[in-house]
């Protein structure tokens, strides 16, 4: 044992931890008041302490000229669940709307008509009356008291945080052992005869956690828009119908919505889990992967919902793993059995989002690339596995096509709106690029007009948020010519609106990501709906809130993607299972540009996950390589 490296090993440990406790420092715990009062000049919060307010514990803030005042909470919470609040320091009217309280892993908003439960005067307020302002009260001198009954989640949040700290001590130790130890016999033989084991019982044990916490699984207008259509029967093709395809097929075995949850997830943490044991031959990294995957909001928050980006993400997964599979396939049957599952499994997921088909084409390139590898056919190796490979991408999204255009098993015509899709993103494109010229650009259908009416209607984070320009703007086909003509007349401004999207889907505007996460199941005539669950509202507030911190947020991710692809380029490590990987990640990123007209965080879910495996493999390369030139030993 080298006592030198282990120093190392635990004093980055114990930095660890004290950084674990450190985040509550950098995010401590605070309470925010709206409050409306013309007449005070502070208000002031006291905490109890051994069953009395004091002066020393008490915070206060100056409320002139601004409706919401912050204050810090001591590092615990809230002492014995209750605060004395002075609004005031002069008798009148005052108006409370809301009060938030929370921190880095808890956050809860009292609004008016919660704060009648837990709100008690103690002295000179007469009269508390809940207006639609909010919570009107009237005070009769210059010290009016409040009592505030918090409804702690504080303990939770602290309980939460110890075991963080205790889950990453025993990963620690992991590393520690699988270092140090592995070379025991015993020890060895312990790891290597649960591998397989542990591979199995990783994914199922992350997606019932999962699938508890989120139960049934967050369900959006688009959810709703897929079960319709599998139970009632498939309308348009708006959204792909073979999620509501799936969804029949699930219905089968179970109509409770998590089944569908659990199907997507578990299919997703299966194919990721089965991808890095391949390739790696150790539990280490699927922890790993496992460990970014659930800390990562971007990724967190959509899986907690049940979304066609899970389930395509997951397809298109599995396709690569029945690759990999093909690869150590001894007999013919095995080959074919092996390449029907990758192609079936491809293009389930090309069929599940329109934009998708930019995606699977560096996965059937490669799956093209393995079977002229496995058959010998050495003469234009390259060019074969091209060709085939677009011939492949070109067929399975003909099909995928036909199949937008009729209901199954029917076979009734379905009217297509992808003529539609694409208009409403060329106006999109014409609004940015006439924010950018200060122009308008659509003057030859509209020529009253001006800048500031597309301002104020053009909003890139999502159609439905520039719903007033799109009904003005008529999709008669004319807005097509209006588009080539600002893309050839305004080639930098008409990146305008796709430099803003680009922004948004990757964190890199400033304050919190862009619909991080859908935390609801809108109304449904189904009953579906979600139970009160403190766990849940935890998890909630932790992928809001956590989406804030910069190294947690996608653009950091994509920034160290690029740097171990140029490492491993410089030290010609980059094989084609890492090419490939990084090639779908970006293809499809690419096509949420060029064709997306919305920037939530959940868009480049297949890509952010993606490229979390790409880094874990890379990080595994990249380590072999420095072993076997001696910079490891």
């Amino acid at each position: 044992m080298n006592w030198k490296k282990t120093l190392v090993f635990f004093s980055i440990f114990i930095i660890f931890n004290i950084l674990c406790v450190g985040l509550r420092l950098i995010y401590p715990n605070n309470i925010s008041l709206e409050i409306q009062n013309n007449k005070s000049d502070f208000v002031q919060i006291f905490f109890k302490k051994n069953g009395i307010y004091t002066e020393e514990n008490s915070v206060w803030s100056n409320i002139q000229n601004q409706p919401i005042v912050d204050f810090e909470l001591p590092f615990g919470g809230v002492p014995e669940n209750v605060l004395r609040i002075d609004p005031s320091n002069q008798s009148g009217t005052l108006i409370i709307k809301n009060i938030q309280i929370g921190g880095l892993f808890y956050n809860k908003k009292y609004t008016s008509e919660d704060l009648i439960n837990y709100l008690k005067p103690i002295q000179m307020i007469n009269q508390i009356v809940l207006i639609s302002e909010g919570l009107q009260m009237n005070t009769t001198g210059n010290d009016p008291i409040l009592e505030f009954y918090v409804n702690d989640g504080f303990k939770l949040q602290n309980f939460v945080q110890i075991i963080i700290c205790l889950f990453f001590t025993i990963i620690f130790f992991f590393l520690y052992i699988n270092k140090y130890f592995s070379k025991i016999k015993i020890v060895g033989l312990y790891f290597e005869k649960y591998n397989k084991i542990l591979i199995i019982f990783f994914p199922i044990i992350v997606t019932v956690g999962i699938i508890i916490i989120f139960y049934p699984g967050f369900m959006s207008y688009d959810t709703l828009h897929a079960l319709r259509s599998a139970r009632n029967g498939v309308t348009d093709s708006m959204w792909p119908p073979m999620v509501s395809y799936i969804w029949r097929c699930v219905d089968l075995i179970s109509t409770n919505p998590s089944a569908m949850h659990f199907t997507q997830v578990i299919l997703l943490l299966s194919a990721t889990s089965c991808i890095i044991y391949f390739i790696t031959k150790k539990v280490l990294y699927v922890l790993l992967v496992f460990i970014l995957i659930l800390i990562i909001p971007a990724i967190l928050g959509t899986l907690a919902v049940i979304w066609k980006d899970v389930l395509m993400a997951s397809f298109f997964l599995t396709g690569f793993a029945s690759i990999l599979a093909l690869k150590t396939a001894k007999t013919t049957k095995m080959i074919i059995i092996y390449t029907l599952i990758a192609i079936i499994f491809i293009f389930l997921g090309i069929s599940t989002r329109h934009n998708a088909i930019l995606a699977a084409l560096p996965l059937l390139v490669y799956l093209s690339y393995t079977l002229i590898y496995i058959f010998q056919f050495k003469r234009y190796f390259l060019i074969y596995s091209l060709l085939i490979g677009l011939l492949m991408s070109s067929s399975l999204y003909t099909i995928k096509i036909q199949l937008d255009k009729y209901t199954i098993p029917e076979l009734n015509e379905i009217k297509s709106s992808n003529s539609v899709f694409f208009e409403t993103v060329r106006i999109l494109d014409v609004a940015g690029a006439s924010i950018c010229t200060n122009s308008n650009l659509f003057h030859k259908l509209l020529p009253d007009l001006t800048v500031n009416d597309i301002r104020n209607m053009y909003d890139p984070r999502h159609i439905n948020l520039s719903q007033a320009i799109l009904a003005k703007i008529p999709t008669d086909g004319r807005i097509n010519q209006v588009w080539f003509n600002v893309a050839f007349e305004h080639p930098i401004c008409f990146l305008y609106n796709k430099y803003q999207m680009t922004k948004f889907l990757v964190g890199f505007n400033s304050g919190q990501q862009f619909l991080i996460t859908n935390p609801s199941i809108i109304d449904n005539e189904y009953g579906y709906k979600l139970l009160d669950s403190k766990i849940r509202d935890f998890f909630v507030n932790y992928i809001i809130n956590a989406s804030k911190i910069f190294i947690l947020k996608p653009w950091f991710i994509y920034l160290i993607v690029f740097v171990v692809f140029f490492y491993l380029i410089v030290k010609r490590k980059l094989n084609i299972e890492l090419f490939v990987l990084f090639s779908s990640a970006l293809f499809y990123f690419g096509g949420l540009i060029l064709l997306g007209n919305a920037s939530d965080a959940r868009l480049p879910f297949y890509t952010t996950v993606t490229l979390i495996i790409f880094i874990i493999l890379g990080v595994f390369e990249i380590r072999k390589y420095n072993i076997l030139s001696g910079d490891i030993k």
